[in-house]
Order: C-alpha cells, then sequence, then structure tokens
C-alpha cells in the first residue's frame, strides 16, 4: 500500500515566541496567532519489496538518503543523515520494512514552519502505516517534542496547529495545555491582504529564540518587558482580525514587529528592514518577519489595491516573492496500491512538477490580480471599504494607539511648559545604581541623533575603538588601532550619532552608520609624524557631516551599567567627541527660526506649524510613531511621547507639518 500525506506550513502574525514552555506561563493571556499556506510538506511511504526489513529514508529537497536492515538497526545508529524522519519512525515502532521519501516547498531557513509541516506530515503517514490511530492533537505534541530532541533546544506548537488543521487561527496557551481557536475572519480577505517574500537562509537559523528564550529565563528585564508588549499585541491582533478590521490588523503587525526586534540585534537584517521599509512607502500596511528572523521570510499586511506596487517594491528591495493561498484544510492522508516497480522511479518526480507548475499559475494569477486592481474603474469602489473614523485606543499596557486629526479640531495652544516631558537637568547626578530603562530612553532621546565635533581619529572597521568610562583615552591604543584599521573620521570632522545600544556593561555607539568593515583610498595614505607608528589623517570639508566615515566605539565600564545623565555620558565621550553647543549646529540653525517656533523650542514644547525637525529639537526622538489614514484619507503621522497612563504627549503630523498637539491627561 502507498501511502501519500502533505501538510502547509504556516505565516505567524503575532505572538510567537511565546509558546515556547514555560513562556507563556509568565504571560498571562498569551497567544499566537497564524494561517496555514499552500507552501506543503509531503511524505510518501511505500511498503519494502518483498517483506523486506530494510528501512530507506530519502529527502528530496535536502537531496539525502539514509538506509537501515531493521528497525532495530535504526535505534541502535548512534548517527542520522536525516535525523527529523529517522527519530518520528522510532516513535511509531513500524514492524515492516518501507521506503520514506519526503519533500518541502519551504525555502531553506524560511521560517514557516517548513519543518513542523514535515513532522506533521510524517506522523500522519506513519500513523496509517501503523494504525496507530493517533489524533491530529498527538501528532502535534510528538512532532514538538521529536523537533526538540533534533534541535536540542526547547521549541513550541504554534508551528504544528497550522499543519495539522489549516485555515487561520489563535493558539491559546494557558497552564496546563494549549487550545486552537479558530479565527472568524473572512479567509478570502485575509488572503488577499497578505504578501510572503523570502529574504534568503539566515545565518542563525533557530537560535535567535533560543537566545530570547534564554535571556527571559536569566531575568532580562528587556525581553520580558517586550514579551510582554508582544503578548499583549497578539490579543489585540486576533480581536481585530475576528472583527475584519484590517487596517488596524496591519498597525499592530507593524508594532508586533517593532517590539520583537528590540530583543536582539539579529532577529532583523538590512536586507529585512530595506523590504519592509521600502513596502511601506508603498502602501503596506504592516510587516514582520516569519519564524525567528536573522533572515528567511517577512510577511506583509497590505491593502489589496497596493498589491502591485508593494510587490514591485519588494523584488526592487532584492526579496523573492513567494506566491500562497490559505490552506483550509490542514494536512490530507490518501493511500492507494503501489507502483509498478518500473514506474516508481518517476511517480513522485511527475507530482513535483505539478506543484511546480502550481507555483508558475499562482503567480500569474496573482499578477493578473494586481493589474486589474490597478487599472478596473471599479476596483477601488468595490474593493476598498470607506476607512471608518478611527475611535481614541489607549490599551492598558502597550503604546498608545494615537486619534487622527480628522477627529478632533486642532488645538491652537500647546500643553504648558511644565506638563511636557522636560529634558533632565544636567547639573545634577545621576542616582546611584544600576542604569534604570527610563535613563536609557533619556540617553537615546537627547545623544542619539547628536551632532558632534570629532576632535581625535576614530578608527574603521567592524572592530571599532574600545573606550574605559572614566579613565583617560588610551593614545597608544588608539594609534594601534588606526595604523590597523585606518582613519574613518578624523580630528575637525562634523559627525552624527546614528545609534545607541545598551549592553551588560558596556555602551555601543554608532557614528555615522557605525563600522562597516571597509576602508576607502584615502585611508590607505600614511604620513609618519616623528613617530614609530604611522597615524593616517585626511579631513573632510568642515561644515559637513562626513557622508562616507562610518565608526563604532565602545565605552567599557567593566562592571554592570551605571546610571548616569546625558551630560554624564557625553563627557566619557569627551575624548574623542564634543558636543559642546558652539560646535552644533543645531544651536546655528535654530536661531534663524521665527521666534515664536525659537520660544517653543527653548521651552521644550511643541506647536502647530512646525516641522519635523523643529519637534526633534525641542522635544528629541518621539517613544513611539504610528501612521495611519485619517477619516479623509490623509495620511497623518502621530509622534507619542510618553506611555499612558502616565502624562503622554502626541504631535500629529500631515505632510511635513505639525497639525495638532493633544495631551493626555488634560
Amino acid at each position: 500500500m502507498r501511502i501519500e500525506s502533505k501538510a502547509p506550513t504556516r505565516i505567524d502574525l503575532a505572538g510567537g515566541t511565546l509558546d515556547i514552555w514555560p513562556l507563556y506561563l509568565f504571560h498571562e493571556g498569551a497567544l499566537t496567532v497564524n494561517c496555514a499556506i499552500s507552501r506543503y510538506a509531503s511524505c510518501v511511504i511505500e511498503p519494502a519489496p518483498q517483506n523486506s526489513p530494510r528501512i530507506t529514508l530519502a529527502s528530496r529537497d535536502a537531496n539525502r538518503k539514509e538506509s537501515f536492515a531493521s528497525w532495530d538497526a535504526l535505534c541502535r545508529a548512534h548517527r542520522y543523515k536525516l535525523p527529523l524522519l529517522a527519530q518520528l519512525v522510532k516513535v511509531f515502532r513500524p514492524a515492516a520494512g518501507f521506503s520514506m521519501t519526503t519533500d518541502s516547498e519551504a525555502p531553506a531557513g524560511a521560517g514557516i514552519g517548513g519543518s513542523s509541516a514535515l513532522a506533521v506530515a510524517i506522523c500522519a503517514a506513519l500513523d496509517k502505516l501503523t494504525e496507530a490511530g493517533l489524533r491530529r492533537e498527538e501528532w502535534i505534541h510528538i512532532s514538538r517534542d521529536v523537533e526538540a530532541i533534533v534541535i536540542r533546544v526547547p521549541t513550541g506548537t504554534q508551528d504544528h496547529y497550522p499543519p495539522a488543521f489549516g485555515g487561520a487561527s489563535a493558539i491559546v496557551l494557558s497552564p496546563g495545555g494549549e487550545r486552537r481557536e479558530p479565527l472568524r475572519c473572512d479567509l478570502d480577505e485575509l488572503e488577499r491582504r497578505l504578501i510572503l517574500c523570502y529574504t534568503g537562509k539566515p545565518r542563525r537559523h533557530g537560535i535567535n529564540n533560543w537566545e530570547v528564550f534564554q535571556r527571559h529565563i536569566d531575568g532580562d528585564k528587556r525581553v520580558a518587558q517586550n514579551l510582554e508588549k508582544i503578548s499583549i499585541i497578539a490579543r489585540a491582533v486576533r480581536d481585530a482580525l475576528d472583527r475584519n478590521e484590517w487596517n488596524e490588523a496591519g498597525r499592530l503587525v507593524r508594532e508586533e514587529w517593532e517590539f520583537r526586534r528590540g530583543n536582539l540585534r539579529t532577529i532583523s537584517t538590512p536586507l529585512i528592514d530595506r523590504v519592509i521599509s521600502s513596502a511601506r512607502r508603498n502602501g503596506a500596511l504592516g510587516g514582520k518577519v516569519c519564524g525567528a528572523g536573522g533572515g528567511g521570510c517577512v510577511t506583509l499586511v497590505i491593502d489589496p489595491d497596493a498589491r502591485a506596487r508593494v510587490e514591485a517594491a519588494v523584488v526592487a528591495a532584492g526579496a523573492k516573492l513567494l506566491p500562497f493561498r490559505i490552506d483550509r484544510d490542514g494536512v490530507s492522508l490518501q493511500t492507494g496500491p503501489g507502483p509498478a516497480p518500473k514506474t516508481a522511479k518517476h511517480a513522485a518526480p511527475r507530482m513535483v512538477l505539478k506543484c511546480s507548475g502550481r507555483w508558475r499559475m499562482d503567480r500569474l494569477a496573482s499578477t493578473l490580480a494586481a493589474v486589474a486592481l490597478l487599472f478596473s474603474a471599479d476596483a477601488s469602489g468595490v474593493l476598498r471599504p470607506p476607512a471608518p473614523a478611527p475611535l481614541p485606543v489607549f490599551p492598558t499596557s502597550e503604546s498608545p494607539h494615537a486619534q487622527t486629526g480628522a477627529q478632533q479640531a486642532p488645538q491652537t495652544s500647546a500643553p504648558t511648559p511644565s506638563d511636557t516631558p522636560a529634558k533632565p537637568d544636567h547639573s545634577k547626578k545621576a542616582p546611584s545604581g544600576p542604569l534604570r530603562p527610563e535613563t536609557r530612553l533619556t540617553l537615546v532621546r537627547y545623544v542619539d541623533g547628536e551632532l558632534v565635533r570629532v576632535v581625535r581619529s576614530i578608527p574603521a572597521g567592524k572592530k571599532g575603538f574600545h573606550l574605559k568610562a572614566g579613565v583617560p583615552l588610551d593614545e597608544k591604543s588608539l594609534r594601534m588601532a588606526l595604523a590597523s584599521s585606518g582613519s574613518a573620521i578624523n580630528p575637525g570632522d562634523r559627525a552624527q550619532i546614528t545609534s545607541l545600544e545598551f549592553k551588560e556593561k558596556q555602551i555601543v555607539l554608532d557614528i555615522n552608520g557605525g563600522g562597516k568593515g571597509r576602508t576607502h583610498l584615502r585611508d590607505h595614505i600614511q604620513l609618519e609624524v616623528g613617530g614609530a607608528v604611522p597615524v593616517m589623517t585626511t579631513s573632510t570639508p568642515s561644515g559637513s557631516v562626513n557622508p562616507s566615515g562610518g565608526a563604532t566605539l565602545y565605552l567599557d565600564f567593566e562592571k554592570p551599567l551605571p546610571d548616569m545623565t546625558p551630560e554624564e555620558l557625553e563627557k566619557y565621550l569627551s575624548g574623542v567627541l564634543d558636543f559642546s553647543k558652539r560646535h552644533s549646529a543645531a544651536v546655528q540653525w535654530v536661531e534663524t527660526l521665527p521666534p515664536e517656533i525659537q520660544q517653543a523650542i527653548e521651552e521644550k514644547k511643541p506647536a502647530v506649524g512646525m516641522d519635523r525637525e523643529m519637534v526633534l529639537a525641542a522635544l528629541g526622538r518621539p517613544d513611539r510613531k504610528v501612521r495611519e489614514k485619517g477619516a479623509d484619507g490623509a495620511e497623518v503621522e502621530d509622534w507619542i511621547y510618553g506611555t499612558p497612563p502616565e502624562k503622554t504627549i502626541f504631535v500629529s503630523f500631515e505632510g511635513d507639518k505639525v497639525t495638532q498637539v493633544r495631551q493626555y491627561p488634560q
């Protein structure tokens, strides 16, 4: 008897990582939201000839094959070329020999649950072969546990429910186990509003989730807080989809990604960031990486009318589109007589060619549908319902969703200076103790993005240069680093701090985009200036930020990061960077502004009529940004300072100008 099974992969929309035991026990109400898609994993089992006990395992997509004289021989083996297949065979204990051939339509490291779908498909086929009579939920738990045996780190369950049941669902995670709740959304409409693309195989496939898991268990408060916010957002995504509120779902997916990528630097990549930002500029409502990240697939939530533009932007950014449909049924099973020996060799390849052809047709159909949306006069009227006026939403534990300017008449007066988030008094020292979360935010707000004057050459390359906090600059180490890597930025250059990252005992600062691991021709010009070590010096024209020289500084404390003010951080860096006002282009720029704008900036308050640069000068970088369409169709961007129920200020932009300033509570 020939047994064929296939199971769909999945797109995860929110709540990933929380499904790993026991993380969800630390976040009450945790759940994940996902849907099954028509990228299948398949398994074919055929009996061994002449009742032979031999077991043969083969994977078409991995191009691997191995054989064992019997089930006992398979169990005695110490290593496997195909460990997932072998471990599942061990669980089901077949009484006779057979051959198993598997295949997968998921690209390598795609993050769409390809190995979990394959495990479920194998369980279905082996259950039929051995007449075990297990339920789908039992296949799910067997698959989860065997995957953990193979990869030797904890695994979750969200990847296994879509292959087993299909459709779109929320996997509710609670003490005692998980349960599946089908979503009540329109699956046809959900399908039209999703795009899947592939950015390449990740370098750290499967490791990111494990590192997040470890950090959470080890008490990393930042990771724990991010996962709590992800848990809250996942519940909101489920509710939005149940109500078919597509714009809200897209916004929430966008927020989920921002918290997720904050867990580890390796979760995103430059290509992933480029794909998502390019898609957003062309009409995507939100986007996030699938699975553990570091590469793999990105899913985008879109307005159907923007599909053609978004797909073109994704391809231009360097990703590959993966057409799909939402699978409604989950794992499927077919049985039949085994093929004749002469044709058995060619049966499976014909099936694979059919799948390949189907994907080409799906791609063609997707393209034709996009063209129809762009050129049909009736498309916008039929396919894009008028956006309802959004209501003010202030979730209790996540970043607020601001009202749009269409709902409320613009305020003519801004909050008073005493009501605005004030910059810390730099004349005072920070309280003793470890660096507090609110201090990190303050440091980012008032140091990240600052224009500085470089007073010492800064080495190029990814290794950067290490400074010891509170210790005079090590001139010898600096000269050696410059001789080895060249100079990225030189004395007199104007530069900008573009990133601030906090580690346990270290602060990492990227300048002009950070060290890129490469040098320019000018950095190979060596001038000996009276010493044995050559010092490389060049200069850029005065008055402009060096556009090409990126560098990284590591500020080492040799102890857990202490609490500090922005001024204290600037003092630590004063050996190489000058933050003083007389070197700041911002002060010179402010003096050219109208008096009322100068006064607002001086008083640290936003005002109607300001542009983005003016608001940055007044309040610094916002805690969050939310971009949506108002009831009139105009795009509104809210800059949010603070978090409810604490004092929170919303600055609304239409185009490049502030149209409204609101504060809660009043």
